[in-house]
């Protein structure tokens, strides 16, 4: 079906604020939450200032068939311009996709998406002040997301539950951590979290974790894959490990972990009982410590990186340097440890003569490169 427009814009002070045209809009969120319903996509225009007019809390429901979409933007409907707020965007609805929400504050848990099969994109939240916990996804997906923090202390930054991160990035500025400080937070309990493509950069801090898998023991399996982890004292960290308990395995492949304390590491005191994780295909380096601690046997085709592998900790695009961003390009299938008959005359065991159209290890891809094709 269909969605029905419908429209909301703050600096408007007249017409019928009936939400149908933009010259009828509705002028508040409260307004918005009111009138709308499934089947909506909510246009909501960017004002003449950020505006802070309390918190916001979207309980308005949509369906399978009729979701609700939150769409920002500038001058023209769908040009993609971001809405500015100083207010926190909490949505408890179910099926509701939340597209250009601008969040800039002092205060925490800035975005907070509760509602099942719901999803935020293209936003971002940002924390001005001291303070941890500034996103947080429950049964729901962050894409293309930026969340920027100042001080977590022993917290985290982004927390997920039974979530998917795609394309986001997270980065860390301040020097206030304590020890169980983490970026990204994966609270893994009964359903799995996914983290793919993401860049998480940290401050240096050593007690900064990238990612954290805490209470794993009890999950349904998880993927983090092709992410760039920069900067953090710890790359990746399991609270738990693995356990009898858990039906599936946490598949952590095809990441780069650079610059650093440790690499990953499984708090639990062995790791023996299992197979609770598969590790393959990671590039590490640059740690003043191991890459790898108590995480088991089967850790496949290690990668050491001798060089930095990023043209810039900007854009963290792979650069072509030996023992860094060469060892990185179009190997995130692992092809070398593949056999050359099964991939037909154009595949080879060298970067130079081989296939070019694999994926790239890490969470940013070569311009111009081709994605991962079907065997």
């Amino acid at each position: 079906m269909a969605l029905t427009e419908t429209y909301l814009n703050y600096d408007l002070a007249s017409g019928a604020n009936d939400g149908t045209s933009e010259a009828d809009a509705w002028q508040t969120w409260g307004d918005a939450i009111s009138g709308a319903a499934a089947g909506d996509r909510v246009n909501v225009k960017r004002t003449s200032s950020r505006i802070a007019s309390g918190d916001v809390q979207w309980t308005v429901s949509g369906t399978a068939v009729a979701p609700i979409h939150i769409r920002a933007y500038e001058t023209t409907i769908g040009d993609g311009g971001m809405f500015e707020q100083n207010n926190r965007f909490r949505c408890s609805g179910e099926n509701v996709l939340i597209e250009g929400i601008d969040i800039l504050s002092s205060t925490t848990l800035l975005l907070w998406i509760t509602g099942d099969m719901c999803c935020a994109y293209r936003c971002r939240a940002e924390i001005t002040g001291a303070g941890n916990a500034v996103a947080r996804a429950q049964d729901a997906s962050f894409i293309n997301c930026c969340v920027k923090g100042v001080d977590i202390a022993a917290s985290y930054l982004v927390q997920g539950q039974r979530a998917s991160f795609i394309g986001c990035y997270f980065e860390l500025t301040s020097s206030d951590i304590d020890a169980g400080g983490s970026i990204l937070e994966l609270y893994e309990y009964n359903r799995n979290n996914q983290v793919l493509n993401c860049i998480i950069k940290g401050n240096g801090d050593a007690d900064l974790i990238g990612i954290k898998l805490k209470d794993d023991r009890n999950r349904q399996g998880g993927v983090v894959c092709n992410n760039t982890i920069e900067n953090c004292g710890i790359g990746l960290q399991m609270t738990d490990g693995s356990a009898t308990t858990r039906v599936d395995v946490i598949i952590i492949q095809d990441n780069i972990i650079y610059n650093g304390v440790k690499g990953m590491e499984n708090l639990q005191g062995s790791n023996t009982s299992t197979i609770g994780h598969i590790i393959n295909n990671n590039a590490i380096g640059n740690l003043t410590g191991v890459a790898y601690t108590n995480m088991g046997e089967l850790i496949l085709n290690q990668i050491t990186l001798t060089a930095n592998p990023f043209i810039d900790t900007t854009d963290y695009e792979l650069n072509d340097a030996a023992g860094g961003g060469a060892l990185c390009k179009f190997l995130g299938a692992s092809p070398s440890q593949l056999t050359p008959s099964l991939q037909g005359p154009t595949f080879a065991y060298d970067r130079a003569t081989g296939r070019t159209n694999f994926t790239s290890i890490g969470g940013v891809q070569p311009k111009g490169a081709e994605s991962s094709h079907v065997f």
